[in-house]
């Protein structure tokens, strides 16, 4: 008993060193554990949620975060109406309504070119306001390309203004950018009237015609240079090359690549590589296998669909 007894007063005596320890360096030890935060995002080797998720656990185990804010921040409306954001964003995308849009921007931009670069830019000023920038942006590129080609504008002086436009676009609205609905969501936990959702609107509206003017004022100090960028000499800048890995658990696994669907329009079947070997021709008849990499060639939003489908993974 005697033993016993002295072992617990030992880890009694350590835990209470180490609680000292702790208390005496509290505010080295935070920066420490933010430094390590902060370290790990730009290493990029976790993803972003692994890195937030586990310094928030650390910092709730040294006694930095109080469990009621941890809760807090999983209850916050902001981040599920982010999500959900997404979401909208990828269905417009996936179900072509975007892409169709496009379409209709550029019958519009062989009659009349310029005015089509205004109803570009108009178009994604208004949907920014609606939609997640970065969507909006992606699939505008292309677009942006061929009225390049069609204009003999310089595309150095419109992927700059497009991004710019959605940017200011996302402040018109509420759900504009992830930013306000976090600015929101922090508002009414302290106590203020909730926003609503066009609330910040004359505002909004004000800085992005103050910003569309000084836009159109500055113009001139974007560079004209051709970019460097393949698709600039006629080619589809849409298109992208890239390799589809099977993995070990797809259910592809046997399946001839003629039986499959997921190849249309927007993705080509270019080739297959196998053990180093790439085969190409006819592979309607050829039996998918782990491991193996299917070559094609299909647009941004093609490939998000495969990545996202859990039949493939991107290759690198």
């Amino acid at each position: 008993m005697s033993g016993a007894g002295s072992t617990i007063v030992k880890q009694q005596n350590r835990m209470t060193a180490v609680s000292a320890f702790v208390e005496s360096n509290s505010a080295w030890i935070g920066l420490a554990i933010l430094a390590l935060v902060f370290a790990a995002f730009l290493s990029e080797r976790l993803a972003p949620v692994t890195i937030a998720l586990t310094g928030a656990s650390v910092m709730l185990a040294f006694g930095y975060l109080p469990r009621s804010e941890l809760q807090a921040v999983f209850g916050n409306p902001a981040p599920v109406t982010i999500g959900a954001m997404f979401v909208l964003a990828g269905a417009l995308i996936r179900t072509g309504t975007i892409n169709r849009a496009a379409d209709f921007v550029m019958k519009r931009a062989e009659k009349h070119p310029r005015l089509a670069i205004v109803e570009v830019m108009l178009g994604a000023t208004v949907a920014s306001a609606f939609l997640n920038n970065t969507p909006v942006v992606v699939v505008l590129i292309p677009i942006i390309f061929k009225l390049s080609q069609v204009t003999g504008v310089p595309l150095k002086k419109l992927m700059m203004p497009l991004s710019i436009v959605a940017v200011l676009g996302g402040c018109i609205t509420l759900i504009g950018t992830s930013t306000n609905l976090i600015v929101a969501g922090i508002a009414a936990d302290q106590g203020m009237t909730p926003f609503g959702i066009f609330d910040i609107a004359p505002f909004g509206i004000a800085g992005t015609v103050a910003g569309l003017a000084a836009l159109v004022g500055l113009s001139f100090l974007l560079p004209s240079d051709p970019p460097a960028i393949s698709g600039q000499d006629g080619g589809n800048a849409q298109d992208y090359l890239t390799e589809l890995v099977v993995p070990h658990d797809s259910d592809y696994i046997g399946k001839d690549i003629g039986s499959l669907t997921v190849f249309g329009r927007s993705a080509a079947l270019l080739g297959l590589k196998r053990a180093g070997e790439i085969r190409r021709g006819d592979l309607s008849q050829e039996e998918l296998h782990a491991g193996d990499r299917l070559i094609v060639r299909a647009d941004g939003t093609a490939i998000m669909t495969l990545r996202e489908s859990g039949h493939f993974e991107l290759g690198i």
